[in-house]
């Protein structure tokens, strides 16, 4: 039986300062779980492990070096003794490049249920943050199950937060981001500066409001310098004084918040 592996979608997302340690930024964001975009998995014990893509039920493809690998390397290098000899075939509906979180998702989605068939209890935030670092960054916010919350740190500091009262739209731009591509981008500005004001945003879409000025996602800008068509297709969309437009994410669809 095939199960569902949600999306998400970044409401705000601040870039923080690099650490050197973990070759990682740090983050201050605003995520929020999106169930109307999603994946299908199917789990079955299995003589070895195994894992294949069917992408919209056209073509099948076997993957070696995916974020269901990584989950099933990081299992058992914490936990050794754990049965991971499962085939899982993953139905493809959450596109690639796309800034929804779709292998950091289906990733969870196989930790939890790795957890779950070898009786071991909650994680504890060192353990989650191994996690955010060698498995990826929004893992952890999938695993937590929360409808929305305040990610800071490697991703693997949560805060439950109120949910913003907004309708929320999502634009399709077709066009794969690279996400190391936009970090890098953002990296090579020796004019950026970091400013965390994620938690005064969020306050103000709480209240409905917000401004178009204010950068909501600091990879936005980064994104469209590499991707001159989703700078041209957002530019396009965001001219309703009623709406505000934000790259999800790395990229490459938008999300329209409407209040």
């Amino acid at each position: 039986m095939f199960k569902k592996s949600y999306s998400k979608i970044n409401l705000i997302l601040k870039v923080k300062n690099f650490d050197i340690n973990y070759k990682k930024h740090n983050i201050s964001t605003v995520i929020q779980l999106y169930k109307k975009i999603f994946d299908k998995i199917k789990i079955k014990k299995s003589n070895q492990f195994s894992v294949s893509y069917l992408f919209h039920g056209k073509y099948k493809i076997n993957v070696k070096d995916c974020s269901i690998t990584k989950a099933k390397n990081w299992f058992l290098k914490n936990f050794p003794n754990s049965f991971v000899n499962y085939k899982v075939i993953i139905k493809k509906y959450i596109p690639i490049g796309s800034g929804f979180g779709g292998e950091s998702s289906n990733a969870a989605f196989f930790i939890d249920f790795l957890l779950k068939h070898n009786k071991i209890g909650h994680l504890s935030e060192e353990k989650l943050k191994d996690i955010a670092i060698n498995v990826g960054s929004d893992v952890p916010f999938f695993l937590s199950k929360l409808k929305i919350a305040h990610v800071s740190e490697l991703g693997n500091k949560i805060v439950n937060i109120k949910p913003i009262r907004c309708f929320i739209d999502i634009y399709p731009v077709n066009t794969e981001c690279n996400t190391k591509l936009v970090y890098q981008q953002l990296d090579n500005d020796q004019n950026f500066h970091s400013h965390d004001n994620a938690k005064q945003l969020y306050n103000n879409l709480l209240i409905c409001n917000f401004d178009k000025n204010e950068t909501y996602n600091d990879l936005q800008n980064y994104c469209f310098q590499i991707y001159p068509n989703i700078r041209n297709e957002f530019n396009l969309i965001n001219k309703s004084d009623y709406s505000l437009v934000i790259l999800n994410g790395a990229g490459s669809y938008l999300i329209i918040i409407r209040f």
